[in-house]
């Protein structure tokens, strides 16, 4: 049993580095792992097997998370997968190190360039994530 709980820490551990990085394109924090793992604990976020093999498909890399996440956000924006990913977001945000990543920046009117290409990065992960979530049948 022990050695199945220090499975799971690990597991999550490495969910939080890749959430982390996901969300803010930094590393994570041993105290947000640690407030992560909690946060997942206390809230009872936890999958059913379905869920389980996605999520496990979803931390394999930062483009198959960016394209199942969008996906979710369209079919199914309620989903499991989805609350640990708002876990690990207000946790990054309500943290003093983190904050900064959260708050407004003045920029130039050039700026609007790159935002336009994350906008469209964003629509094309979204169609690839519903794409994907159809092949996988997870609906």
């Amino acid at each position: 049993m022990a050695a199945e709980n220090q499975h799971e820490i690990v597991i999550e551990e490495q969910e939080a580095e890749q959430l982390c990085k996901y969300l803010i394109n930094k590393p994570s924090s041993p105290e947000i792992k640690a407030a992560y793992r909690q946060a997942v604990v206390k809230q009872g976020v936890y999958f059913n097997p379905e869920e389980l093999a996605l999520w496990r498909k979803m931390m394999t890399s930062g483009f198959m998370l960016r394209i199942i996440d969008s996906g979710l956000a369209l079919i199914k924006p309620t989903s499991i997968l989805r609350k640990r990913i708002f876990i690990m977001l207000c946790i990054l945000e309500t943290d003093k190190h983190y904050t900064k990543y959260f708050l407004p920046v003045k920029r130039s009117i050039f700026y609007l360039i790159p935002l336009g290409v994350r906008v469209l990065r964003g629509c094309f992960s979204a169609i690839f994530g519903i794409i994907a979530l159809k092949i996988m049948k997870t609906e």
